[in-house]
């Protein structure tokens, strides 16, 4: 596990050749894997669709959240990306993100996550609610070099959804509104991205947790999350 942007401004991926992450100015960009199909819920580009760039941008706390999709489009632009890029915002620093990655049966995967847990929030419970659009505070942007149905690209959210609730469960991070633990934050985000590529044709049709694709995917985000959560208490003790 690594927080690489500590020390480095770019990750270079070991078990998938060209891709790579990089930590530039107040976001990171990720590119390299060639067009993916990716299944997202980002502000920008969100949905299904086919990519071969993805934001992560951060804004600050009091950020005018009014029109965030005209904000990302225009950070595109400044930052030379193309119109295409998929974009989440966050208000959590992208320098203290983590990054994991690994290989299984016919897939590698990348992982990176960035956290803040000062919204931290139970799912199923009744709680103040507002219309307008917050930046995603726990931000996860997965990449999968192989073949994927989208079915299972769909499956992937929920198996996500389930590992980032049992680390914040085993980071004993509570919805401080309710005092119970939490399951998220009111504004989280996730990008599938899958090559759809790769050495044989087989194509990974279920990612539920049993699943050799799940599995990996459940566990890379739960560690990711775990990572990240435990740099932000670090962080917040020295800034008591």
């Amino acid at each position: 596990m690594a927080l690489p942007f500590l020390t480095s401004t770019t990750y270079q991926s070991q078990v998938w050749p060209l891709f790579r992450l990089e930590h530039r100015d107040s976001h990171i960009i990720a590119y390299g894997g060639g067009a993916l199909e990716c299944l997202s819920s980002a502000v920008y580009n969100g949905g299904l669709r086919t990519a071969d760039s993805f934001m992560n941008w951060q804004v600050q706390p009091d950020y005018d959240c009014s029109d965030p999709v005209g904000d990302l489009k225009r950070t595109l632009a400044a930052s030379g990306y193309p119109a295409s890029t998929v974009g989440l915002i966050t208000a959590a620093p992208v320098e203290h993100a983590s990054v994991l990655e690994g290989s299984g049966d016919r897939f590698e995967w990348i992982c990176c996550t960035t956290l803040g847990l000062g919204g931290a929030a139970r799912g199923g419970q009744k709680r103040n609610v507002y219309p307008s659009y917050i930046p995603g505070t726990i931000n996860t942007m997965l990449f999968i070099r192989g073949r994927v149905s989208q079915a299972a690209l769909v499956n992937l959210v929920i198996t996500a959804a389930e590992a980032k609730a049992a680390a914040l469960a085993d980071m004993n991070v509570n919805d401080k509104e309710l005092g119970l633990p939490a399951t998220g934050t009111p504004t989280d985000a996730i990008i599938i991205g899958a090559s759809q590529t790769g050495p044989v044709p087989e194509i990974h049709e279920y990612t539920g947790l049993a699943t050799t694709l799940g599995n990996a995917v459940s566990c890379a985000v739960y560690d990711s999350i775990c990572e990240a959560a435990a740099d932000y208490f670090k962080r917040l003790q020295v800034e008591v």
